[in-house]
């Protein structure tokens, strides 16, 4: 069997245009910031692993491991049969199938393969290595929606404050799938402009850390910032917050509260 008939058993792709190669084939798997899943020119395939899924991933890895060490054949550069391997082992471990599977079908399918490899690259970046390209070709696929999630996850949000959220709201008799959609795409999308306010934190300690965003998002012409909070706790320390600043800045613009959840923007 040749390599165009393995990749057909694995990859949802029409390979029908380049049997005229037959065993001519060169192959390369490399992670790519476009859409294309296989692109070719000549006998040159190139597969795109950042557009796969997660069984056809595991298929391809399967696949290599079968070509190099039966066929002999070295099809690959070194360092993308070194990243795919990678990659494919940090996905298979547990922490981030936990994750992965608890996220399914209550955030989008794109936001999901965007965690994927977010949490890819944390571990890369906690190894010591550069994450500088793979942070690129995840923005460039993605946009700032996918860099803003990459830097959520990163930061530990995910667990600390949207999984903690979905949670709260999941326990009002009210609850609705689509509050947390509303709450979610807030986070992810204005993430650059959001303060979390969490149990850690003094009242002191959140009122100087609000103010201290206010100054940064000035410097850098942003005009309003939302404060996030999970819990009475940390709902108090929030109430305390506008109490502190409302001689200095404007009333909120907007109040959204479900339980023991709250987000509050602030004009500035």
């Amino acid at each position: 069997m040749n390599i165009l008939d393995k990749l057909q058993g694995i990859i949802s792709f029409d390979f029908s245009g380049l049997k005229k190669f037959q065993n001519k084939i060169s192959l390369n798997i490399q992670l790519l910031n476009r859409n294309t899943k296989v692109t070719n020119q000549g006998p040159n395939v190139t597969v795109n692993i950042n557009v796969l899924s997660e069984n056809e991933l595991q298929g391809v890895k399967e696949m290599l491991r079968s070509i190099v060490s039966d066929d002999k054949v070295p099809i690959l550069q070194n360092y993308t049969q070194r990243l795919l391997e990678d990659f494919t082992q940090v996905d298979n471990e547990s922490e981030s199938q936990n994750l992965i599977t608890y996220f399914k079908g209550k955030i989008p399918a794109i936001d999901i393969e965007v965690l994927r490899q977010s949490i890819y690259i944390k571990v890369v970046h906690d190894r010591g290595e550069s994450i500088q390209k793979l942070k690129w070709d995840l923005t460039a696929r993605y946009g700032n929606r996918g860099k803003n999630i990459c830097n959520l996850y990163s930061a530990g949000y995910f667990t600390s404050q949207i999984k903690p959220m979905y949670e709260v709201l999941l326990s009002q008799a009210d609850f609705s799938p689509n509050d947390f959609n509303i709450a979610y795409d807030r986070i992810v999308d204005e993430s650059p402009y959001a303060v979390f306010i969490n149990r850690e934190m003094s009242n002191q300690g959140a009122e100087a850390e609000v103010r201290d965003r206010i100054e940064t998002g000035r410097k850098y012409g942003i005009k309003y910032l939302n404060i996030h909070g999970i819990g009475e706790e940390n709902v108090d320390k929030i109430v305390y917050i506008l109490e502190k600043l409302k001689l200095d800045f404007p009333l909120p613009q907007e109040i959204k509260r479900q339980g023991n959840v709250i987000v509050v923007k602030i004009q500035f």
